[in-house]
Protein backbone atom coordinates (compact mmCIF):
# COMPACT_ATOMS: atom_id res chain seq x y z
CA UNK A 1 0.00 0.00 0.00
CA UNK A 2 1.11 3.71 -0.93
CA UNK A 3 0.97 6.39 2.39
CA UNK A 4 0.37 9.76 1.25
CA UNK A 5 4.19 10.59 0.80
CA UNK A 6 5.02 8.26 -1.51
CA UNK A 7 1.72 8.78 -3.68
CA UNK A 8 2.59 10.38 -7.11
CA UNK A 9 -0.48 12.71 -8.87
CA UNK A 10 -0.55 11.56 -12.32
CA UNK A 11 -1.94 13.87 -15.28
CA UNK A 12 -5.39 14.36 -15.39
CA UNK A 13 -7.81 13.00 -18.52
CA UNK A 14 -10.30 15.33 -20.41
CA UNK A 15 -12.86 12.26 -19.89
CA UNK A 16 -15.79 13.05 -22.86
CA UNK A 17 -19.21 14.20 -21.65
CA UNK A 18 -21.46 11.26 -20.75
CA UNK A 19 -24.02 11.76 -23.58
CA UNK A 20 -21.21 11.54 -25.92
CA UNK A 21 -20.77 8.05 -28.39
CA UNK A 22 -16.95 7.87 -27.38
CA UNK A 23 -18.19 6.34 -24.45
CA UNK A 24 -19.86 3.46 -25.76
CA UNK A 25 -16.26 2.85 -28.19
CA UNK A 26 -14.25 3.12 -25.27
CA UNK A 27 -16.38 0.49 -22.95
CA UNK A 28 -16.46 -2.16 -25.52
CA UNK A 29 -12.08 -1.83 -26.32
CA UNK A 30 -11.69 -2.13 -22.69
CA UNK A 31 -14.10 -5.46 -23.01
CA UNK A 32 -11.87 -7.20 -25.33
CA UNK A 33 -8.57 -5.44 -23.30
CA UNK A 34 -9.57 -6.61 -20.10
CA UNK A 35 -10.94 -10.04 -20.43
CA UNK A 36 -7.62 -10.98 -22.07
CA UNK A 37 -5.97 -9.25 -19.49
CA UNK A 38 -7.65 -10.52 -16.37
CA UNK A 39 -5.71 -13.24 -14.41
CA UNK A 40 -4.29 -13.28 -11.03
CA UNK A 41 -4.99 -12.43 -7.81
CA UNK A 42 -7.42 -9.67 -6.83
CA UNK A 43 -4.94 -7.38 -6.04
CA UNK A 44 -3.39 -7.55 -9.73
CA UNK A 45 -6.51 -7.43 -10.93
CA UNK A 46 -7.34 -4.22 -9.46
CA UNK A 47 -3.69 -2.78 -10.43
CA UNK A 48 -4.05 -4.03 -14.44
CA UNK A 49 -7.89 -2.89 -14.06
CA UNK A 50 -6.93 0.83 -13.21
CA UNK A 51 -3.66 1.07 -14.97
CA UNK A 52 -5.49 -0.02 -18.22
CA UNK A 53 -8.28 2.30 -18.00
CA UNK A 54 -6.08 5.30 -17.21
CA UNK A 55 -3.62 4.48 -20.42
CA UNK A 56 -6.18 4.02 -22.67
CA UNK A 57 -7.96 6.70 -21.47
CA UNK A 58 -5.04 8.96 -21.93
CA UNK A 59 -4.07 7.79 -25.58
CA UNK A 60 -7.37 8.59 -26.76
CA UNK A 61 -8.42 12.19 -25.01
CA UNK A 62 -6.54 15.13 -24.27
CA UNK A 63 -4.61 15.88 -20.88
CA UNK A 64 -5.77 18.79 -18.61
CA UNK A 65 -3.91 21.46 -18.73
CA UNK A 66 -3.91 22.57 -15.29
CA UNK A 67 -1.83 24.16 -12.61
CA UNK A 68 1.84 22.63 -11.22
CA UNK A 69 0.99 20.22 -9.18
CA UNK A 70 2.67 21.11 -5.28
CA UNK A 71 4.74 18.36 -3.99
CA UNK A 72 3.12 15.64 -1.65
CA UNK A 73 2.10 17.30 1.64
CA UNK A 74 5.13 16.16 4.24
CA UNK A 75 4.11 14.43 7.24
CA UNK A 76 3.29 16.43 10.49
CA UNK A 77 6.70 16.70 12.49
CA UNK A 78 4.72 16.85 15.59
CA UNK A 79 3.48 12.98 14.97
CA UNK A 80 7.02 11.81 14.24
Amino acid sequence: MQDATTRIRKERIMWPKASEKSWKQLDEDLEIILETSLQGSVVRKLTTLTTLIYSVGRERFELEEGVARKEPPKPNRRRI
